[in-house]
């Protein structure tokens, strides 16, 4: 387990969603977030990779 200790108190991210159109009839949603203390921002087409993508940027820089 990382050391949440090493970790900032806070963390903000901004999420943006919009639809991009796939043809004439059907779009998807897209999405980006990015963790505004870093600066790093990630994009995702689903919501489990949100769910995966926030862990990453949390913990990225923590060591072992």
């Amino acid at each position: 387990m990382k050391d949440v200790s090493r970790l900032s108190p806070t963390n903000l991210f901004v999420l943006r969603l919009w639809q991009e159109p796939l043809d004439e009839q059907r779009s998807e949603w897209r999405g980006e977030i990015k963790n505004v203390s870093s600066g790093e921002v990630r994009y995702f087409r689903t919501w489990e990779e949100i769910a995966s993508l926030v862990p990453e940027m949390l913990y990225r820089d923590v060591g072992p």
